[in-house]
């Protein structure tokens, strides 16, 4: 007997404890008596089905701090808050995505009247209780039943209480289609927005006496006849009650602290927690009083678009479902925007590799600014290139490693601390990019598969059959027989699709002998020529559609090599004072007619400055007082033969403001490469032809030697940096 009692005085305790439900109401389950009311209005009796009432209420009733004289009456077991009425025919009210302020629902599910006693739905308000009655209802069915239901709403006008109260529930069939019960705010979020309950099959939540807190906006309480059987009993009754106020305490505001100067049109505020809030309201705005911003549930609200150099000021007041601390505007703090911030590099992309020549760059736009300034060099932290009105602009560039970042130009004061969001790429030399440039065919074929960054667009149109231009590279072979079969295949990822055209005659006039191209870069593209002359040299154009790089194979018959019959071990240069020194050492000077000397203030356009014979291994060249006329230039090689064949050099650059020489032999080549006139403590890189580091080492002599065996053949990138400066070599690999 006492283990009897024990437990009825534990499930009485548990039958009135308080239980958290959503945030600022707190949800009270108990029994009590069901009361009928019989005046007021009868808003419809007799036979009805799906039907939407609109009811003015003698007092107000407030529902998350606003005060609602106007509401929907359904007579499938809910009501809504606001002039705007959802549809008649919802039945799922809690978790319905109607536009209104909320749904009430003590038993939202497609109900009708019953078939015996006498349905109606009626509202009446006694005293500070507004109460809404379903009386004599049952599930909706075609097929006639006993089933009769009887429960109200009561809307607590002073408190903002709302109890759910449940009468008789007779004659429940086997059917399992269950109510939703409970409150949905503005939106069917959850559980932000929710308040509902859950009676399911799994002890101690199987009856409506002990149910738990909905796990989504569309939980249900069980309601059948089928075991475990489940429905309220008389007198069963929910009770919601909005948190009080009074022991709320005001916050105070964290950040941006008060008079702070953001230098941004977005804003991130914080404040401080206030134990016992569920909610805070945040007032904000340009003039006083401040405007109801919003309501958070935690501590922290960004507001975007904001103007630029503005005050703007802000408090937050700690809030319960139906009310907030009062006082709270005695905190009120202030910031100003500023003028924007600084914006973030879009392209190039921070540590890529791309084409040399035709650059753009482009980078975020900054709200309210009327310019941007670009800076942009070979040198890091970079110079000021120059001012656009707009977020990209185009330049031509020469191959090596670029620093750039963008300064927003406003009304006020440009934003500082932009250099911080300095990136760098690389700019890489496509050599071949035109025909004067091509390269041997032969050797290019026996070296296998080909990397390209993708050439520029051809300016000029090409005749015959091969009209049209594209993103090409050159090559030249020198014709063994009179026959040749030329091919070119994409080869590995991205897939590449490369067409291929062969001309006779000079880079100045020539003469096309065929083009083919498959459309595909699965598809091999051939050429088979006849009629050529051996020994005279000819020039293969692989070209393409794709403004990207990719990697192609080429194989060829009775082609010959045009390599010069000399070979340059290694070509570098050094300032001394405003001189320019030049020195090259070479070997198999056979059948060798020149060097010219060239030089370029761009890296692109050159131009001859002198020439020297053969006969010697180590030559010099001084080009005298040039860097008392620019600060920058670049020298290249043309070495030509007695058959006036001809091919160039790499091309090394020379500053004025170079403080040692940076010597790299032999170049191409084949095992050891030798880097001299090193300074210690600074980084060598070697990166290929795509932009990937191969290798980095720390520099502790000044001289070091990099292996460059175990790598493919191809182009590679030798990239010296220290605090002060950072040297680009193109390596080619044999």
């Amino acid at each position: 007997m006492m283990k009897k009692i024990l437990l009825t005085q534990f499930i009485l305790f548990l039958s009135l404890t308080l239980l958290a439900q959503g945030s600022g109401l707190t949800f009270t389950q108990t029994s009590g008596a069901y009361t009928p009311i019989t005046g007021g209005t009868v808003l419809i009796s007799g036979v009805f089905d799906d039907d939407n009432f609109a009811v003015t209420l003698p007092t107000a009733f407030t529902f998350k701090g606003v005060n609602y004289t106007q509401v929907t009456a359904n007579t499938n077991g809910w009501i809504s808050l606001g002039s705007t009425a959802p549809s008649n025919t919802t039945y799922t009210a809690v978790s319905s995505t109607a536009t209104v302020p909320g749904f009430i629902a003590p038993f939202s599910l497609d109900l009708e009247n019953a078939d015996g006693g006498t349905p109606e739905l009626r509202w009446e308000q006694l005293g500070n209780e507004i109460i809404f009655q379903w009386k004599d209802v049952k599930r909706y069915t075609s097929a006639t039943n006993t089933e009769i239901f009887n429960f109200q709403l009561r809307l607590n006008t002073a408190s903002g209480e709302m109890q759910f109260v449940y009468g008789s529930f007779l004659n429940v069939t086997t059917s399992t289609i269950a109510p939703q019960v409970g409150i949905r705010a503005e939106s069917n979020t959850y559980p932000t927005n929710i308040y509902n309950r859950l009676v399911n099959t799994i002890a101690p939540s199987n009856t409506w006496a002990t149910s738990i807190a909905g796990t989504a906006n569309n939980s249900t309480c069980r309601f059948t006849a089928t075991s475990p059987a489940a429905s309220p009993v008389s007198g069963q009754t929910y009770i919601w009650t909005p948190v009080d106020c009074t022991s709320l305490t005001c916050t105070s505001n964290i950040s941006p602290v008060n008079g702070s100067t953001l230098n941004a049109n977005t804003v991130t505020l914080n404040w401080n927690t206030v134990s016992g809030s569920p909610f805070y309201k945040l007032y904000f705005g340009t003039t006083l009083p401040l405007t109801l911003q919003g309501t958070y549930s935690g501590t922290t609200a960004t507001i975007n678009n904001l103007l630029i150099n503005t005050n703007y000021s802000w408090y937050v007041a700690p809030a319960s479902f139906n009310c907030e601390t009062a006082g709270c505007s005695l905190n009120t703090t202030t910031f100003n925007t500023g003028c924007v911030a600084c914006v973030s590099n879009i392209a190039p992309a921070s540590g890529s590799t791309i084409k040399e020549g035709s650059t753009v760059f482009t980078w975020n736009a900054a709200p309210g600014a009327t310019g941007y300034n670009l800076y942009l060099g070979t040198t890091n932290p970079p110079a000021l290139l120059g001012s656009f009105a707009g977020t990209t602009t185009t330049q031509t560039l020469v191959a090596g490693t670029y620093f750039w970042y963008v300064v927003p130009i406003t009304s006020c004061s440009n934003p500082t601390g932009c250099v911080e969001n300095i990136t760098s790429f690389i700019s890489m030399q496509v050599p071949n990019d035109i025909c004067q440039n091509a390269l041997d065919f032969a050797a290019s074929v026996a070296g296998g598969n080909v990397t390209t960054l993708g050439g520029n667009t051809e300016a000029i149109s090409f005749p015959g059959a091969c009209a049209g231009g594209s993103r090409d590279i050159w090559y030249k072979f020198k014709a063994t027989a009179t026959t040749s079969t030329l091919s070119v295949a994409g080869n590995g990822s991205p897939c590449y699709d490369p067409g291929i055209q062969a001309f006779s005659g000079t880079c100045s006039t020539l003469t096309c002998l065929g083009n083919d191209d498959a459309g595909s870069c699965t598809t091999v593209n051939t050429l088979s020529l006849t009629g050529l002359t051996p020994g005279n040299i000819y020039y293969v154009r692989i070209y393409s559609g794709s403004s990207g790089g990719g990697q192609f194979l080429m194989t060829g018959t009775n082609i010959g090599t045009t390599i010069l019959p000399l070979k340059l071990i290694s070509f570098y240069g050094n300032v001394q004072n405003k001189d320019a020194e030049l020195k090259w050492k070479t070997a198999l000077e056979t059948n060798f007619n020149r060097f010219e000397i060239q030089r370029s203030e761009n890296g692109l356009n050159f131009t001859t400055i002198g020439s020297q014979l053969p006969g010697n291994t180590n030559y010099r060249f001084m080009d005298t007082h040039i860097f008392e006329k620019i600060t920058t230039a670049f020298y290249r090689l043309k070495m030509i033969d007695n058959d006036s064949r001809f091919t160039y050099s790499n091309i090394i650059k020379l500053s004025k403001q170079a403080s040692g020489a940076l010597t790299v032999y032999p170049n191409p080549v084949r095992d050891a490469l030798t880097i001299n006139g090193l300074k210690q403590n600074g980084t060598m890189l070697l990166y290929n032809a795509e932009g990937r580091l191969l290798q980095q080492q720390t520099v502790s002599a000044q001289t070091i030697t990099i292996d460059m065996s175990k790598y493919a053949k191809g182009i590679y990138l030798l990239q010296y940096k220290t605090e002060k400066e950072v040297v680009t070599q193109k390596i080619i690999k044999q």
